[in-house]
């Protein structure tokens, strides 16, 4: 896999999304290179397996990370949809990965996946070959839906610049992702509870427009 993103680059990919991961490991960090990018942005899935390992190659911190929600129609909200925390959004501290000088958060020493989050749940999409529109989740859904906002406005190099962008995202603070929702599988912290600012499951929040990626 690590070596299709270098040929989808070679070929002139200016984003390259993957919707794709295993859990962290030491053989997977000799493939880093591939995904460590100054001539196009690479985004990644975080996984649906919730709280758990970091994913790989999400946790790469030359990567974008994006994890998922569930987004419901709200009629009575300003913005007209209530978003929050998609249960099986995954998440992670690393054990490998150093942590990027871009990410503050304090409970991991390391990288934490994710970076930024879209609607992964109830997700409609048309196949024909099992007849006609259907409903699947996943952040192998999320993942290129962010990547497409990247080519909207011209791929650069991330997931560092969002972090100087986060108000321009909608903020996700309603939600876990350890499986029975509970929050209580990290202690009730942010790596797998949605919160106001920077969380694990849905990092800094979902796309509001185009402004974050510019």
């Amino acid at each position: 896999m690590a070596q299709t993103v270098d040929t989808a680059v070679r070929l002139g990919a200016k984003v390259v999304s993957n919707s794709y991961g295993a859990r962290e490991n030491g053989l997977a960090l000799s493939y880093a290179r591939s995904y460590d990018r100054t001539d196009a942005t690479i985004v990644a899935a975080s996984g649906d397996s919730g709280f758990t390992a970091a994913s790989y190659p999400a946790v790469f911190g030359s990567v974008v990370a994006v994890g998922g929600t569930t987004l419901f129609k709200d009629e009575f909200s300003p913005r007209g949809w209530t978003e929050i925390t998609w249960q099986l959004s995954g998440s992670g501290c690393s054990a490998y990965v150093t942590k990027p000088k871009w990410q503050k958060d304090k409970s991991c020493g390391k990288r934490v996946t994710a970076d930024i989050s879209a609607a992964a749940d109830n997700i409609a999409i048309y196949f024909a070959e099992a007849g006609g529109w259907l409903t699947t989740a996943g952040t192998s859904a999320s993942s290129p839906f962010i990547a497409g906002l990247y080519g909207r406005v011209g791929a650069k190099p991330a997931p560092g610049a969002l972090y100087q962008q986060a108000s321009a995202l909608f903020d996700i603070t309603v939600g876990a992702n350890d499986r029975d929702g509970s929050g209580t599988k990290c202690g009730g912290d942010y790596l797998c509870n949605a919160q106001p600012g920077y969380d694990a499951p849905t990092g800094l929040g979902t796309p509001n427009g185009l402004a974050a990626f510019k």
